[in-house]
């Protein structure tokens, strides 16, 4: 019996030993893993600043004024990207792209300011825009329906029946257009273009002593080109 409990006794210490060297090792082991695995660093993130749209305009504008229509083109779409139905930055982007001579996206921006606008400021300037584009298109037809539409929403726009009166007289023998063009000088004299295609179409129709006239006051409002004019039909 004595020799048993001699044996228990010499092997507890042993066991107890044992255990211990195993526990110290995983500690070791744990703590190689942990210095060998650096810790995560807290991920990164960046907060955009708000965008201010009123300066973020006013910079596009600016860019358009001084030629930059790429450097307004990058301001515009990020206000647009916020308010998609932005009026005055749809027709400024409208300006833009046609100053790149990215004509169907300008036309595409009016069109959209028309149907958010059937009258008012915004409606007018974007008529105004598409039939500029237009008749750079050489679709004369077209400009005329664009024009058409702005003198019934703007009835005392000058420029709009000036417009108007050239466009019919492309394509019309000018009767119609005359009429338009009458309207422009009363409701603005100081349009030279109104006064020389008024002169053109009255010499058409040989009436050449208003004509004359009507060189004249183009060049009294500030278009040198009728000289040559007035030299061929009014000496």
């Amino acid at each position: 019996m004595k020799t048993i409990l001699l044996v228990l006794a010499l092997a507890i210490p042993v066991f107890g030993s044992a255990q211990g060297s195993a526990q110290q090792e995983l500690a070791g082991i744990s703590t190689l893993r942990s210095q060998e695995r650096p810790e995560a660093e807290p991920a990164s993130v960046t907060i955009e600043a708000p965008l201010d749209r009123g300066a973020a305009y006013n910079r596009a504008i600016s860019r358009i004024t001084m030629g930059d229509a790429e450097g307004a083109l990058t301001d515009l779409d990020r206000i647009l990207e916020l308010d998609p139905t932005n009026s005055r930055g749809l027709l400024s982007r409208a300006k833009a792209y046609a100053m790149l001579g990215e004509s169907d996206a300008a036309k595409a921006d009016l069109e959209i300011i028309r149907m958010l606008n059937t009258i008012g400021p915004e409606a007018e300037s974007a008529l105004h825009q598409l039939g500029e584009l237009v008749i750079q298109d050489a679709d004369m037809y077209e400009a005329e329906r664009n024009y058409d539409r702005l003198v019934q929403i703007a009835p005392k726009d000058a420029l709009a029946f000036c417009n108007l009166g050239i466009t019919k007289a492309s394509h019309t023998n000018g009767y119609d257009a005359l009429s338009d063009l009458d309207t422009s000088i009363a409701l603005d004299p100081t349009i030279a273009k109104a006064h020389l295609h008024r002169a053109i179409i009255l010499l058409r129709h040989g009436r050449n002593d208003e004509a004359c006239a009507a060189m004249l006051q183009a060049r009294e409002m500030g278009d040198p080109t009728v000289d040559q004019l007035l030299f061929l039909h009014c000496q």
